[in-house]
């Protein structure tokens, strides 16, 4: 296959929405509606190559990576922000040998962009669904490895709120006993977008994360998502007892799959297993839209009991990586408090990889 690398322009943006449903594995974070939330909230910028065909008429691939200008240096992510996946997208079917020489070019002409730049240190985090692992482990330029669990609940077909059998069955116990425990205490959802459930999102969100010692998404976040993204392009859902607010869910479907973004619910309401029932009826409502993929996101390798809740609804085990390539050696004598305060929502590297070892194994990445 012949083909030419060069920066896409972002009135080819269309295209390439087309170009990633032509795979039912695209993720929603390669979509050039997220990537521009991403610059405007973390004041950075999206950069994207492309092969195309040699009359430049057909978008084959695509890599795209978002730059941030910070005082300890310039980094790169694809992606940035919690974990989002980032990476390659191709023109569907692809076979893997003429996918792996596109691959090759466009890392070249990435790799001598950011060194061009002075880049300290640039990520990739690749797809749950990546089928070029192997090409990543062994063509790809990095100085570091990291590993996560991606944990993926592939729907059932034919399922809908008045046929949800084929769902509840892939389920492992205590989830249809939850399920059961919140109908009968009462718990009742609805889907809202509006800027006081937004808030109470926010507020919860924080309150939960805040309680494992955990760095949670900021009130500004939330905002912004609200006003940013259109109906359809984000799902809030809201679970109440007797009218009151006991807990949240934040939701991104897109193409074929969900995205399990912000879950949220209040202590003292935990028993009536209102998020399982959030849960749920989500699941019910997208796989009767024909959605296949419910995406639970990364689990780090110590995160036991998060990795069993999400294993309960069915999910298999889907392992991603992330390769660092680190230019600024002297990064290496940061601690972990300067680099989550100059890079914050990029990742740099492993904890582990810092002069200051941790206590734990974590990573320098949000």
């Amino acid at each position: 296959m012949s083909f030419k690398v060069q920066k896409l322009e972002e009135a080819r943006e269309e295209e390439l929405c087309s170009l990633l449903k032509t795979s039912a594995t695209s993720l929603f974070y390669l979509s050039p509606r997220y990537n521009a939330f991403l610059e405007k909230y973390l004041g950075a910028e999206c950069h994207r190559w492309a092969c195309l065909s040699k009359d430049g008429e057909a978008l084959l691939a695509v890599f795209t990576l978002i730059l941030k200008r910070a005082p300890l240096g310039l980094v790169a992510n694809s992606l940035p922000f919690y974990g989002s996946n980032g990476g390659f997208a191709f023109l569907e079917p692809t076979q893997p040998a003429q996918k792996a020489a596109m691959m090759s070019a466009i890392r070249d002409a990435v790799f001598a962009f950011l060194e061009g730049l002075g880049c300290a240190a640039f990520t990739i985090v690749t797809s749950p669904f990546d089928e070029m692992a192997k090409w990543h482990q062994s063509n790809w330029q990095h100085d570091f490895t990291d590993i996560r669990i991606g944990q993926i609940t592939f729907l059932p077909e034919g399922v809908s709120r008045e046929t949800p059998k084929a769902l509840i069955d892939i389920f492992e116990e205590p989830r249809p006993r939850n399920i059961r425990k919140a109908l009968k205490d009462g718990v009742s959802c609805r889907i809202s977008s509006s800027e006081e459930d937004f808030e109470f999102l926010a507020r919860l969100h924080r309150e939960n994360i805040s309680s494992i010692g955990g760095i949670s998404k900021d009130a500004p976040f939330f905002k912004m998502v609200r006003s940013f993204f259109n109906d359809g392009e984000y799902e809030l859902r809201i679970a109440e007892i007797k009218g009151e607010r006991v807990a949240a869910l934040l939701l991104f479907p897109f193409n074929k799959t969900v995205e399990y973004f912000t879950p949220a619910v209040r202590e003292d309401a935990r028993n009536s297993q209102p998020l399982c029932l959030l849960i749920y009826e989500a699941m019910l409502d997208f796989a009767a839209k024909g959605f296949l993929h419910w995406n639970w996101g990364g689990t780090w390798l110590t995160q036991d009991g998060v990795y069993k809740f999400k294993r309960k609804w069915g999910a298999r085990d889907m392992k991603y990586h992330y390769y660092t390539k680190l230019w600024d050696k002297s990064l290496l004598s940061s601690t972990r408090e300067e680099l989550l305060k100059h890079f914050k929502n990029f990742y740099i590297m492993p904890f582990s990889a810092i002069e200051e070892k941790p206590l734990r194994k974590e990573s320098a990445a949000i």
